[in-house]
């Protein structure tokens, strides 16, 4: 099993950060959060919507479960246990960047369709990756201030997603929960290993201003276009 890991002891008690998120009724009938068209061609955004918000309900579900992980192993972290609490980051971290690439695909088919008067073809800034590519888009509402919470979104999701390198139990972090990743091109040794360091915390406090701004700039679409239905 290995040696577990060091680790500070004692620790201060260390509470959870969660993402404010809207609240629903499991009532088919009941509102949900605000209007959104329910005819596009890419599918019922109302629905979109609730995908969305579950997807952050479930990240902070990630999220809670891998602080109080860190909290109860107070001074030492097994092989085993090291490897539940990275997985249960790891899976925080993609949720919360699915959440992202469906608010980005959001905002390019509600943007399309209010500068233009139709929807779009093919919804051309649908994920954070390409978002990210297009400087302009980025001084924009709702993304102005939030393009380094997107970028290292974007790359530890990446390297979780597409490397074979793994980190080292001893990366564990001794204050409060922290997500590493190592980026490896291609899975090629020949290129090197890229380390990404982030502590958790941070990370969920900069995507819960970037999320509650997105969600403004969605509240406030719909309004615009409520008041245009009903003149």
């Amino acid at each position: 099993m290995g040696t577990p890991t060091a680790m500070t002891n004692p620790r201060l008690p260390c509470f959870a950060p969660q993402i404010r998120n809207r609240r629903f009724s499991e009532d088919p009938d009941a509102a949900l959060g605000f209007w959104l068209p329910a005819d596009c061609p890419f599918g019922n955004l109302q629905l979109k919507q609730m995908k969305i918000m579950l997807g952050v309900d479930e990240a902070n579900r990630k999220i809670a479960s891998a602080f109080d992980q860190w909290q109860r192993l107070m001074g030492s972290m097994s092989p085993n246990a090291y490897s539940r609490h990275h997985l249960d980051l790891e899976s925080a971290v993609f949720l919360l960047r699915r959440v992202a690439d469906e608010l980005v695909s959001l905002h390019a088919v509600l943007s399309h369709l209010e500068e233009q008067g139709r929807y779009p073809d093919r919804v051309g800034i649908d994920c954070v990756g390409t978002l990210l590519k297009h400087g302009p888009t980025l001084n924009s509402a709702p993304y102005r201030g939030h393009q380094e919470t997107l970028r290292a979104l974007n790359d530890i999701n990446n390297a979780h997603k597409h490397t074979f390198i793994d980190t080292n139990l001893a990366m564990a972090g001794g204050h409060e929960p922290v997500t590493y990743a190592l980026a490896l091109r291609r899975d090629g040794l020949s290129f090197g290993p890229k380390f990404f360091r982030v502590p958790m915390r941070s990370l969920v406090e900069a995507f819960d201003r970037f999320y509650n701004d997105a969600t403004a700039w969605l509240g406030g679409w719909s309004e615009r276009h409520l008041r245009m239905a009903a003149a």
